[in-house]
C-alpha cells in the first residue's frame, strides 16, 4: 500500500508538473479498417495537449510499426519537440498477412497489385486524428524510409492541401506527380544505396536478396530501372519553380545538405547527401529486431551487409527542425 507521505508526494509531483506545462507522453493505438484491411495507427506523444504538429513516420516494404519506431527514434523526439508521431501500417500481403507494402505507382507488393488508394488511408487517418485529438492541421508532415519514402512523396504529390512538408529516407518518386501547390521536400539519401539507387539505374531486390541469403526459397527479385534521388529531387525543384542553382547549408563528416535556390518559401528543397551511406535511417538503428537482440549475429550481419552501416548525421532531427520551419 502506498503511504500518505507518498500519495502527497504523487500528487504534488502531478501538479507541478500541469503547473509547470511538462508534456505527459502516451502511446494509443487507433483500430481503423480501410478498403476491408485492418490497418491500426500508432499514436505517441502528449495526447491531451492542445494544436500538437503530426508526423506520420512510415515503415518500409515488408517493414511495420515496430521496427520504424525502433528505426527512426521519434518517440523521443516527438516528447522533447512536442509533435505527435503518427505510425500508419501498410497493406497486409503475404501467407500470413505480415508483408505490409504502400502502393506508391510502380511500387510494392500487395499494395500495388490490388491498387490501393493509400492517399485516401491518410486522408481519412488524418481525419480521425483531428476528431480524437486538438491536432493543428496546418502542421501535417511525413517521412518514411525505402517504400515507406516513396509513399511520402506520393503523399506530396496527391494531399498537398493537407501535407506542408515531407523528408524521404532512401526511397524515391516513382509516379506521376500533379500537386495543387507547392510542398517542401527534405530527401535524405546515401550514395552508396543499393536498394534504392542515389543515381538513376537499376535497382530493387535488396528485400529479396537478404531473404535468400538466410536460405529462405523467395522468386528472385526482379530489378528495375529507378529514377534516383538527385534526379528526383530535381524534378520535384522544378515543380515547385525553384532554380536549378543550388547552396550548401551543411556539412559535417560524410553529409552535404544541398538547398535549390528561388523557391517559394512553402516549397523548400533540400537534398542531404550521405557518401558512402546505404539503405538505412541515418542516425538511428537498424529496423531488424535481430540487430537490436543480438547486433552481432550472422542475421543482423548479413542485414548490415546488404544495406550498409548506419551514418552518423541525426536525420530524424534534423527533418523535424525543416518541418517546424513550414506550415500550410
Amino acid at each position: 500500500m502506498i503511504g500518505v507521505t507518498r500519495w502527497a508526494a504523487v500528487a504534488a509531483a502531478i501538479v507541478l508538473g500541469l503547473c509547470s506545462g511538462i508534456a505527459t507522453a502516451g502511446t494509443e493505438t487507433i483500430d481503423l479498417a480501410f478498403a476491408g484491411d485492418e490497418r491500426p495507427v500508432r499514436v505517441h506523444g502528449d495526447l491531451a495537449a492542445k494544436g500538437r504538429p503530426v508526423v506520420f513516420v512510415i515503415h518500409g516494404g515488408g517493414g511495420n510499426i515496430e521496427g520504424v519506431v525502433r528505426e527512426s527514434g521519434m518517440d523521443a523526439l516527438a516528447d522533447e519537440k512536442g509533435f505527435l508521431a503518427v505510425y500508419p501500417s501498410g497493406v497486409p500481403g503475404g501467407a500470413n498477412g505480415t508483408n505490409l507494402t504502400w502502393n506508391t505507382g510502380e511500387c510494392c507488393g500487395a499494395a500495388k497489385e490490388r491498387n490501393s488508394d493509400d492517399p485516401a488511408y491518410f486522408s481519412a487517418v488524418i481525419d480521425e486524428l483531428a476528431r480524437r485529438y486538438t491536432i493543428d492541421e496546418t502542421r501535417v508532415y511525413a517521412t518514411g524510409i525505402s517504400n515507406g519514402a516513396m509513399m511520402s512523396y506520393r503523399l506530396a504529390c496527391e494531399l498537398s492541401t493537407r501535407i506542408a512538408a515531407v523528408a524521404p529516407v532512401s526511397g524515391v518518386l516513382n509516379a506521376p506527380c500533379e500537386p495543387a501547390m507547392p510542398v517542401a521536400i527534405l530527401h535524405i539519401h546515401g550514395t552508396a544505396d543499393r536498394c534504392a539507387t542515389y543515381r538513376s539505374g537499376s535497382c530493387g531486390g535488396c528485400f529479396n536478396e537478404f531473404l535468400q541469403a538466410l536460405g529462405v526459397k523467395v522468386p528472385q527479385g526482379s530489378n528495375q530501372i529507378c529514377v534516383g534521388a538527385e534526379e528526383s529531387v530535381a524534378q520535384w525543384a522544378a515543380r515547385n519553380g525553384c532554380a536549378a542553382s543550388r547552396e550548401v547549408v551543411y556539412e559535417k563528416g560524410a553529409t552535404t545538405c544541398l538547398r535549390y535556390q528561388g523557391c517559394p518559401s512553402a516549397g523548400t528543397v533540400e537534398l542531404c547527401r550521405i557518401e558512402g551511406g546505404g539503405h538505412t535511417w541515418a542516425g538511428g538503428v537498424h529496423s531488424l529486431k535481430a540487430c537490436t537482440d543480438d547486433p552481432n549475429g550472422r542475421v543482423c550481419r548479413l542485414w548490415e551487409a546488404i544495406v550498409g552501416k548506419i551514418p552518423d548525421f541525426p536525420a530524424s532531427a534534423e527533418m523535424w527542425e525543416f518541418f517546424a520551419r513550414h506550415a500550410r
